[in-house]
């Protein structure tokens, strides 16, 4: 009875595994993307945002209705983020960045926000949401956990529908594998993809 009942099991774990797999496999490369993501917000509707920019302006999420962006969301106090500010620069002037890139600061004061940003000299829009607000409704909070953990650096790319089709918590490490990733979005021309191997 107790090997029929393994048995029994280990073909139900086999049925939902060639399952997934055959779902997976009938998704097309940006769909398997969203589909396999583990931050909450992946395929729902971006939340809209009206915040104040180191430079006197506004930065809304409604300004780039009808088109991609990528959001970079960094603190004054992350390390890492300092760390990848480059690669975004970089890559936001590789071909004036294919889908534009816009940065929210959650920091502790506006002053050392703008140090960063002319340290940096960083050319994309700077958001400042000094109680992390946005970035709370970008990562939201897992159930049953009570203590609210916000990971920064972390990135969420919406698409021209306003949905988010892609969140990363960390770095993207190159301009390369930020392509790559755009690329398997669908979100780059053929001038703009990757060369097949060349990550």
């Amino acid at each position: 009875m107790r090997t029929f009942l393994i048995l029994a099991v280990a073909a139900v774990v086999g049925v939902l595994v060639v399952s997934q797999a055959s779902y997976l496999l009938s998704l097309s490369q940006k769909q398997r993307v969203i589909a396999t993501s583990s931050f909450p917000i992946v395929g729902e509707a971006a939340p809209s945002f009206d915040l104040p920019t180191l430079d006197g302006g506004r930065l809304r999420l409604a300004d780039y209705s009808g088109r991609p962006v990528i959001l970079y969301f960094w603190t004054t106090w992350c390390s890492i983020c300092k760390r990848e500010m480059p690669l975004l620069i970089e890559y936001h002037n590789t071909s004036a960045g294919p889908v534009p890139i816009v940065s929210i600061c959650s920091g502790r004061n506006v002053e050392t926000a703008e140090e960063i940003v002319t340290q940096f000299g960083i050319p994309f829009p700077v958001g400042y949401d000094d109680d992390k607000r946005i970035a709370k409704q970008y990562q939201p909070q897992e159930e049953g956990v009570s203590r609210q953990i916000t990971a920064f650096p972390f990135a969420v790319v919406v698409d021209a529908d306003g949905r988010v089709i892609y969140a990363l918590a960390g770095r993207f490490v190159t301009v390369d594998g930020l392509l790559e990733t755009l690329d398997r979005l669908e979100l780059l021309d053929e001038e703009t993809s990757p060369v097949e191997g060349d990550a």
